[in-house]
Order: structure tokens, then sequence, then C-alpha cells
């Protein structure tokens, strides 16, 4: 199968050569290929997790780290900050957005992958 499938995309020369933002597979790498981000989404899925301090329970996540990647999913769309004020105080939550729900068939199938080659 695998011949196979190199052999079609040997001989599929019409495809153009992958320029940086022209390829919807790289602007997905591109928009999640930090672990960091793999395991926010994980936790936002799997524990759900929508507090800053429940995403710092990921071993070895810094702060700095963490904010950075919030930061990008909810730039990019994935994520969705909520904001609230409780007894004078500010605080955020971070929900996936419907996009970011769409993200559930590939970590699960990227997970799936992983129990059966990685290892």
């Amino acid at each position: 199968m695998r011949d196979e499938i190199v052999n079609r995309m040997k001989a599929d020369r019409s495809a153009p050569p992958v320029e940086e933002g022209s390829c919807s597979f790289s602007r997905t790498v591109d928009m999640v290929k930090e672990r960091w981000t793999f395991l926010v989404l994980r936790e936002s899925l799997i524990a759900g997790a929508t507090r800053f301090e429940d995403f710092l329970q990921i071993p070895g996540l810094s702060t700095r780290a963490l904010a950075e990647r919030l930061d990008m999913l909810v730039a990019a769309g994935v994520m969705n900050e909520r904001h609230a004020t409780l007894g004078g105080t500010d605080h955020f939550s971070y929900h996936l957005s419907e996009q970011g729900m769409q993200l559930v068939i590939i970590l699960r199938a990227l997970g799936d992958w992983a129990d059966r080659f990685a290892q």
C-alpha cells in the first residue's frame, strides 16, 4: 500500500511546490506545531481545563509558554477567552471554539497513531 501511495504522489507532477502559507496542511502544522499547543488542546478537550491555573498543571509548562500558546490559540480562533470580575478580581477562562472542537478528530488520530507506533 505504501508503494502505491508513493507512486501516486510521484506521478502527480501537477501539484505546485509548497510555498509558505499556500498549503492547508502546512498552515495547520504551523499553527499547532509546538508540543505545548497540543498539550493545551488535549487538556482542554480531555480534562476540561479552562483556567490558566488548570493548564499550568501540565508538567514542564512555564507560565510564559502557556501565555504564548493561549494568546496564539485565541488569535487563531481555536479558543475563546472569557472574562469575569468576581469580588473585584478579574478572572479569565479559555474555551474551545467550534473551530477548536473540530481538532478532536486530528488529536484522536494522532493519539491512536502514537499508541500504535510511537512507543
